[in-house]
């Protein structure tokens, strides 16, 4: 039930003054009472306003985010508001009938609606803002691997990612021979050793993401060379043809320098 307030109307001049039936005027300081407690003629009584803060609920957003607070539901029976103060919870304040605010930091506030008629009557209404920090995506992941290798033969990378929300962690590996392989989700800053074998031999470009369940990190892209095992075979070959040549080379030229030499001494002698 709304409670009565008794007031005056007020004169031209703004002062608050009322008028009996005996054409007297009384201030409205006794509250409009006769001493058998009956209302004196003349006076209006009012009706106080009625606050309602909930035509915007629920009121749920991220820091920093523009929040609108919502008192158009608020009404006054008999009279019209005039005025409308936002206690926003963070310390801050604000007016109006919808009322934007953003907070700065995660928490649950407690808001509060006071409005104001043209009387000066007043009521009030509460509610509450849920503010969260919103998702970050995972820094983008480390990640090491052999830059050379040979078809046919499972090499072993890993990857390790941190994510600011402290969330798990699962990695998406594009080997660059379309295929990928996607690990299941890791504790946050957990190290991700994950293998794969390439069966062509070509330079691949293998790009790794993070992901949260919610969003990806940026991608870190490495290189690798695969080559086929004959060229790798030729390769050594080649090699050792190289190794005893230059073995050869050596022992002609130290043959050389004594063969040299003994000729110097001979001919001192």
């Amino acid at each position: 039930m709304i409670p009565l307030v008794l007031s005056c109307d007020s004169n031209d001049d703004g002062t608050n003054c009322c008028t009996n039936e005996n054409n007297e005027t009384n201030d409205g300081t006794d509250n409009g009472e006769e001493q058998d407690g009956k209302t004196k003629k003349g006076f209006t009584p009012n009706y106080p306003p009625v606050a309602d803060a909930s035509a915007g609920e629920p009121y749920i957003g991220f820091i920093q985010e523009h929040i609108t607070l919502n008192g158009t539901k608020s009404y006054d029976p008999d009279g019209k508001i005039v005025e409308w103060s936002w206690d926003f919870g963070d310390g801050t304040a604000g007016g109006g009938e919808l009322s934007i605010h953003s907070y700065s930091n995660p928490d649950t506030y407690r808001v509060i609606l006071t409005v104001k008629d043209n009387r000066g009557a007043t009521d009030s209404d509460e509610t509450q803002v849920v503010v969260s920090q919103p998702n970050r995506p995972p820094l983008a992941p480390v990640v090491d691997g052999p830059p050379l290798g040979t078809v046919n033969i499972s090499y072993s990378f890993t990857a390790r990612s941190v994510d600011l929300d402290n969330d798990s962690v699962s990695y998406i590996v594009d080997w660059g021979d379309k295929t990928s392989t996607t690990t299941d989700f890791l504790a946050n800053g957990t190290l991700a050793i994950i293998n794969h074998t390439w069966l062509s031999a070509g330079e691949y470009l293998v790009m790794v993401q993070a992901y949260d369940d919610e969003v990806y990190s940026q991608t870190t892209k490495v290189r690798i060379l695969i080559s086929d095992t004959e060229q790798l075979v030729n390769a050594d070959v080649i090699r050792e043809e190289t190794y005893t040549n230059l073995i050869f080379i050596v022992i002609m030229l130290i043959e050389f320098l004594l063969f040299l030499g003994i000729i110097q001494k001979s001919k001192i002698k």
